[in-house]
């Protein structure tokens, strides 16, 4: 009897990427890669969006060109910011600017003083991009700098004479802080005198109470004691002020804090050299401390057999407030200044403060030494659970570098629904890989890049007007914020959308030989030129590729768009794509890659069945 030709349709095609089982198991919606990927509203995978260069330092104007040479006049703010001629730097102009157009660093061919801070610097464009030729204005000139790690980004919003302000704050490795306004303009913060700071500096962390940012340095460094900016003045060193506002003697000095953590109106910190001590200052008094007002410390399990002491403080939740040490988690009990512990966790604990990341106000997820977790409220019992959710990549976390804990950084994006870790694999110097998990299909994407100057030193979130923009901090001193309305990398750089299935059986049946006979996708475009790449595997034989190039439906205005007959504004619909394959086999895989913006619904594969006649035992 002959055997009917099958179909089998994966739809929607939206599970996550799964690693921790072999590509046999996992079913034909999860990955085995999900790189460069974006969850949509759809069920779909789309390619994400690009990353930007958001910070400059300075202004300049264009002097002269000649061919891919160019030579801008700049006035620097700080004379600290002037490049040499050693140096990298990043050029945008105004042509393409208001397109946030950020091109990567080009070296510097030569730099000469005009006068004060003023310079004239030649450079050679990259022969892949086209800049025009007469002069140009306003190029903002961003300073790429291998000494000035930006370890720490705040989002500082702050009540001054009845207004809202906001300020932008960076800190770098080397102790300087700065400013950045909406657009990335860069301004060196005034430090106090009195402010001395031991470099380079690893980590950061920070918080806002009493409409005043307060930053505590990790490491064991006495002197790299919390600072203080009040959004104008200079960065003090926080003290100890009694009700009277008068300074507390030096022997009762504010303590200093290597964590810290906003909660109930107060901030809580660990004390360096004093490793399982938790201190709270007063009700919104950020230098009221030691028992000043209502403030204290209490201490934690000290003989416990633990063999760091605190390592981070989670944000709070449900007005509930947990500390970690390396192996064990505790939650702070009870109102201050009567507080007390009680253990939570007698295994898992955390791995770094700035991996502890807030979820909306029902969740927080930390990372540990054995993976990711969640601790969510249950409203069963008042109690707390925490929930292993890096179960489906933990293959891909145990290959992280955990020499260097600190480095394990999250931070939570509302635009995007996800929370996001960041990593560093092996042979790298600073973190280079993203770890997604999408909040509300709780599945696991990975972002990376294929530019060098995609380092992760800080992250965090800018809270504008109308959404929340994801930054990076870069090891060279760079911000980078997330432009999902971007398909490029610093401007130009492509982004490889990457997406492989497990192996698929698409009649269930691991033990039957099919004959397979077409594979197809649907997927849609942005109306423009792209080229994908499909990639079906069977069994151990080689890959069979098709490269699919689709041009855009909607004629274009201006070249073939005819009045009355081309429609305007268009959009493209869902298109199905088959192609014809051959081979015998069990199971197969379907890759699909590209470096332009695509978004993928579902597959097929159609196949004809041996019947049971060839089924055999492996």
């Amino acid at each position: 009897m002959p055997s009917r030709l099958l179909n089998f349709i994966q739809r929607p095609w939206n599970g996550g990427l799964k690693t921790d089982q072999d590509a046999a198991i996992i079913t034909g919606n999860n990955l085995q890669k999900a790189r460069n990927i974006i969850f949509s509203t759809q069920a779909s995978r789309k390619s994400r969006g690009g990353f930007d260069l958001f910070d400059y330092v300075a202004i300049g104007v264009q002097r002269s060109s000649s061919g891919t040479t160019r030579t801008i006049r700049v006035t620097f703010n700080s004379a600290a910011d002037v490049p040499s001629a050693s140096d990298n730097i990043s050029v945008m102009n105004s042509s393409t600017f208001d397109t946030n157009y950020s091109i990567k660093k080009v070296s510097i061919d030569s730099i000469n003083v005009v006068s004060g801070t003023t310079y004239d610097i030649t450079y050679t464009m990259l022969t892949s991009l086209t800049e025009t030729t007469t002069a140009d204005l306003n190029i903002r000139v961003g300073l790429y700098d291998t000494t000035k790690k930006l370890i720490g980004l705040f989002d500082y919003w702050y009540l001054s004479a009845g207004v809202k302000q906001h300020k932008r704050v960076g800190v770098m490795s080397d102790g300087t802080f700065y400013e950045y306004d909406s657009n990335g303009s860069r301004t060196a913060l005034t430090v106090d005198g009195s402010v001395s700071l031991t470099t380079p500096i690893a980590d950061c962390s920070g918080g806002i109470l009493g409409e005043k940012l307060v930053i505590a340095f990790s490491g064991t460094s006495s002197t790299n004691k919390p600072v203080i900016w009040d959004g104008s003045s200079n960065i003090l060193h926080v003290k100890n002020y009694d009700f009277d506002g008068n300074n507390v003697s030096s022997a009762n000095e504010a303590p200093n804090l290597e964590f810290i953590r906003v909660h109930q109106g107060r901030l809580f910190g660990t004390e360096k050299g004093v490793p399982d001590r938790i201190h709270y200052s007063d009700i919104e008094a950020p230098e009221r401390w030691n028992g000043e007002g209502d403030s204290g410390a209490i201490d934690v399990a000290g003989g416990d057999g633990d063999s760091t002491g605190f390592v981070g403080i989670t944000p709070p939740i449900k007005n509930r407030l947990f500390v970690g040490k390396s192996r064990k988690l505790y939650e702070i009990v009870g109102n201050i200044p009567l507080a007390g512990f009680r253990k939570v966790s007698d295994g898992i604990g955390i791995i770094s403060h700035e991996s502890c990341i807030a979820i909306d106000q029902d969740d927080v997820a930390f990372a540990s030494i054995k993976g990711i977790h969640s601790t969510a409220a249950t409203d069963s019992y008042g109690e707390f659970e925490g929930a292993f959710i890096s179960k489906d990549i933990q293959p891909n976390y145990d290959a992280l570098d955990f020499s260097d804990t600190s480095m394990i950084k999250g931070v939570y994006v509302p635009t995007i629904n996800s929370l996001i870790i960041s990593g560093r694999e092996d042979g790298q110097t600073d973190n280079n890989v993203l770890y997604l998990y999408n909040v509300e299909e709780q599945k696991w994407y990975q972002w990376d890049s294929n530019e060098s100057e995609f380092t992760i030193t800080s992250m965090n979130k800018f809270i504008e007007t109308n959404k929340d923009e994801f930054v990076i901090g870069t090891a060279e001193g760079r911000i980078l914020k997330y432009n999902n309305d971007s398909n490029k990398d610093f401007g130009n750089s492509n982004i490889n959308f990457d997406i492989k299935s497990g192996i698929i059986y698409p009649d269930n049946n691991p033990n039957i030989i099919k004959a397979f006979k077409s594979a197809g996708i649907v997927y849609k475009t942005e109306r423009s030129n792209i080229t994908m790449d499909i990639e079906i595997k069977i069994d151990a034989f080689d890959s069979q590729k098709t490269t699919l190039v689709k041009t855009p439906l909607s004629d274009v205005l201006g070249t073939s768009f005819t009045l009355g007959t081309s429609k305007l504004g268009s959009v493209e619909d869902l298109l199905p794509e088959n192609f014809s394959i051959d081979g015998y086999g069990y199971g197969c895989t379907i890759r699909i890659t590209s470096t332009d913006p695509i978004e993928v619904y579902a597959f097929n594969i159609e196949f004809e069945s041996s019947g049971d006649q060839r089924e055999v035992n492996r």
